[in-house]
């Protein structure tokens, strides 16, 4: 057995890869950027692989314009970066390469390479990184310098280990500094250090990642800024509605669902409660306490005198029954559609609206969404086209989910539907933190919550304000709100006035005060002004006002859709091998 475990450490050994020859170019520019060719021959030693891989550190700066060959022909590549460093895959995974290949590697590193140490400024590079896992049987390594720093430079060159300080030897010509070495054992590099005055080249400034800052980043957003401002003049969003007088009365000519959507355009599940109500106003409905559960029964009336919504709501309601447990009242989604259908064309034929606002709203969301796409490609290429084009994706899904989560939030808030938050919450603050591992840059991050805060939030406006009111719709408008006026104020005396008139003056207006939730406040009233209870309350005189008028207890049947929205809209830096910003190291795959 040790004979055999011997023989398989021979072989393993005996069979691993080599790279015969390592050269390596880095063309220095006047400001620091540094272009680097890289021609490695690679031997597989026997042992069949697709390639190699090339890892390098990022250490503050950007690899951008990278190419590769394989035998002088363009090769096959694959791209990929994390925090640390990014690895460029050469090779084909349907196919094995030539035992002894040569490998043509050439990228540019950008940003952060001229770095001030004290009294100078320094340009420090792992010219062979650490992390190859093969031996070097020779490197060749030329720097080229700009015409500024020929002759003004001081060189050190280390081999070795991470962290060594073993000098190697150099040769200088001109502006170029040629650097040979043999025999490198796996994880051994080659560190230069160019020290020089601080005038010759600025030292570049740490990247923050806060594109925030800059003119371009905002110049990005004001496309779509300048489509949700037109959007908004164009269906006078910005404009006041004028001053607001107090009403008394219910609208005429309006159910309280169609006043429910000219309040804020939208037909909303909540809003059933009040639709409810009207209709025990107006004889059809009795609520019954039975047994200390309330119960609704439908009276033997004639519908036929009722708004379409209505009657849609009445007959969605009782079915084929007459009494219905309000804990187990259900409504089927086709028939919330229909009656939602019904009030926007109803509107529309009314002359409350110019067309349909639920049109004009679909017609802006889509719109919205394909310039929200463009602004965050546009703003993506932006941040990512120095650190890596290969984060775009994923950013992009990670924003597409906290997009979804914020949704889910808004609709859970507005249904109260605190699981529903609890989840909403759970899923962007997950989203955020993966969008967050993603970009590695707390600057980067902020810079994106910006543009998705700012359009998001400008797209939510004008999706919820979007209207086509004709002038009828405007004043009718004005009516809901001075009659949401009064009920808020609730002046004891002015309605004590009313109720000597018409005793059921908190009846009428009980409809309005769901609509406007405001009706526990109104329920108040019956006993602080000891006011006869409705017709269509039959039980305790005390419970009354623990009637639930809230959604918690009716709900949509099938159903998934959160039922309150309107459907169909909505490495370390240092002098020694491995410390620079360009090396890392690779291998075979």
């Amino acid at each position: 057995m040790k004979k055999l475990i011997i023989l398989l450490l021979f072989t393993l050994f005996a069979f691993a890869s080599t790279i015969e020859r390592y050269e390596a170019d880095a063309y220095i520019n006047s400001s620091g950027e540094v272009q680097v060719v890289e021609d490695i021959l690679y031997n597989f030693e026997g042992v069949p692989h697709h390639g190699i891989y090339r890892d390098i550190p990022k250490n503050d700066t950007f690899i951008t314009d990278i190419q590769a060959e394989q035998n002088s022909r363009r090769a096959q590549k694959k791209v990929i970066g994390n925090k640390n460093y990014i690895r460029i895959k050469i090779g084909d995974p349907n196919s094995y390469a030539p035992n002894l290949s040569n490998y043509k590697i050439s990228y540019t590193i950008k940003g952060y390479t001229v770095r001030n140490s004290g009294d100078v400024n320094k340009i420090i590079m792992d010219l062979i990184g650490t992390g190859w896992r093969v031996p070097i049987k020779k490197a060749i390594l030329r720097v080229h310098l700009p015409q500024v720093l020929a002759g003004r430079v001081k060189v050190a060159v280390f081999r070795g280990i991470f962290g060594s300080t073993e000098q190697l030897a150099f040769k200088e010509k001109g502006d170029i500094i040629e650097i040979d070495a043999n025999d490198l054992a796996p994880h051994q590099g080659i560190t230069i250090s160019l020290a020089f005055d601080k005038n010759l080249i600025p030292a570049n400034k740490k990247p923050t990642g806060e594109y925030y800052k800059s003119l371009l980043y905002y110049l990005i957003l004001i496309p779509i800024l300048g489509f949700l401002y037109l959007t908004a003049k164009k269906y006078n969003l910005l404009q006041d509605i004028g001053s607001i007088s107090p009403k008394y009365n219910p609208p005429k000519g309006l159910s309280v669902l169609e006043a429910g959507v000219i309040k804020d355009n939208f037909a909303d599940f909540c809003e059933l409660k009040a639709g409810i109500v009207e209709l025990a106003n107006l004889g059809y409905i009795k609520y019954k306490e039975i047994d200390g559960e309330m119960y609704l029964e439908r009276q033997e009336k004639d519908p036929s005198g009722l708004s379409d919504d209505l009657k849609l709501l009445l007959n969605a309601m009782f079915g084929g029954v007459v009494l219905v447990n309000t804990s187990f009242l259900k409504l089927d989604k086709k028939d919330f559609e229909a009656i939602k259908n019904t009030l926007h064309s109803n509107l529309v034929a009314k002359g409350y609206y110019s067309s349909s606002v639920r049109k004009a709203r679909e017609s802006f969301l889509y719109t919205a969404i394909v310039a929200a796409l463009l602004t965050f490609g546009a703003l993506f290429w932006y941040i990512f086209k120095d650190t890596g084009l290969e984060n775009i994706f994923p950013v992009a899904v990670t924003s597409g989910f906290i997009a979804v989560g914020a949704i889910m939030f808004v609709q859970n808030l507005k249904s109260r539907d605190y699981s529903g938050l609890y989840f909403a919450v759970l899923w962007t603050g997950f989203s955020m933190y993966f969008l967050y591992s993603v970009v590695y840059s707390k600057g980067v991050f902020v810079s994106i919550a910006i543009a998705a805060v700012i359009i998001i939030a400008g797209i939510y406006f004008i999706y919820k304000k979007l209207n086509t009111l004709s002038l009828k719709g405007l004043m009718a408008k004005r009516y809901l709100l001075g009659l949401k006026e009064f009920i808020s104020r609730a002046e004891r005396d002015r309605i004590r006035f009313f109720l000597k008139e018409d005793k059921h003056f908190l009846d009428k207006l009980l409809p309005y005060a769901i609509l406007f939730g405001l009706n526990k406040h109104w329920l108040n009233l019956y006993q602080e002004l000891n006011a006869p209870l409705p017709d269509w309350y039959v039980g305790d005189v005390g419970d009354f006002g623990m009637i639930d008028f809230d959604t918690s207890s009716f709900f949509l049947d099938s159903l998934s859709a959160d039922p309150s929205i309107d459907s169909g809209d909505f490495g370390d830096f240092g002098d020694f091998s491995g410390g620079g910003f360009d090396g890392g190291g690779g291998g075979d795959w």
